[in-house]
C-alpha cells in the first residue's frame, strides 16, 4: 500500500502536468524521489499553495485603501484588511508578466457583504479552468472561463466560507497575459456562507 508521502507526490505530479498541460515536459515520479524537468519553484509554490523559499516582496493594504481601490504590486505577498463591513474594495492586479507570483492575504474577519473585485490590468485575462473552492456549496464555487477578467469575492457576516483571517487567493502567471488563479481559505464558523465567482467584464 502507497505510503502517506507517496500519494502526496502523486497529487503534486498531476497537479504539476497540469500547469504544463500541452507542453513537452513531464514530470514523472518513482516511489523514492520526482524528476522534474521544466517546472519552476513557483509551479511547485503554486500546485502546493506554499510560498515559502519564493523570495517575494510584502505589502500591507489598510481596509480604507481597500475600498478607495488599490493595485498589487508583482511578487509580493499582500495583507488586506479588507473586512466586508463598510463598503465595496477594489484591487487591480499587474501586468501579467510570465513568472510574475501573487499572494493576496486577508488580515480581517470578514464581517459585512460587501465585495471586493480583483480585475487585471489591461488586456489580461484569467487563464481559462481554474477551479476556485472557497466551501462546500455551489455559490462558493467557480471555475473560469475565456475572456473571464475579473474575480469578485462577496462575503457573508456570519459563517462565512473564507471569513476568517489568513484567507489566501494566489495568482500565478505562467503564460504572458493570464493568470492561474487558486485559493486557501480559512473558513469562519460554519464556513457555509459567501459567493466567489469569476466575471468577464
Amino acid at each position: 500500500m502507497p505510503s502517506q508521502a507517496e500519494n502526496r507526490a502523486k497529487y503534486l505530479v498531476q497537479k504539476l502536468n497540469h500547469l504544463d498541460e500541452g507542453g513537452d515536459q513531464t514530470v514523472t515520479m518513482t516511489t523514492v524521489d520526482l524528476t522534474i524537468k521544466g517546472v519552476t519553484s513557483k509551479d511547485i509554490a503554486f500546485a502546493s499553495k506554499n510560498e515559502t523559499g519564493l523570495g517575494l516582496a510584502t505589502a500591507t493594504v489598510t481596509a480604507a485603501a481597500a475600498r478607495s481601490g488599490f493595485t498589487i504590486a508583482a511578487n509580493t505577498v499582500t495583507s488586506c484588511g479588507y473586512d466586508g463591513a463598510t463598503g465595496a474594495s477594489a484591487c487591480t492586479l499587474p501586468a501579467a508578466t510570465a513568472g510574475s507570483y501573487i499572494v493576496y492575504r486577508t488580515t480581517a474577519i470578514q464581517a459585512g457583504t460587501n465585495a471586493i473585485t480583483i480585475t487585471c490590468a489591461g488586456t489580461d485575462e484569467m487563464a481559462p479552468n481554474c477551479v476556485l473552492k472557497m466551501g462546500a456549496r455551489v455559490g462558493e464555487c467557480d471555475v473560469s472561463a475565456a475572456s473571464d477578467i475579473a474575480l469578485i469575492w462577496t462575503p457573508a457576516a456570519t459563517n462565512c466560507a473564507g471569513g476568517a483571517a489568513g484567507t489566501q487567493i494566489i495568482f500565478y502567471c505562467k503564460e504572458a497575459g493570464f493568470w492561474l488563479t487558486t485559493v486557501d481559505p480559512n473558513p469562519l464558523g460554519t464556513g457555509v456562507g459567501g459567493t466567489l465567482a469569476f466575471a468577464s467584464s
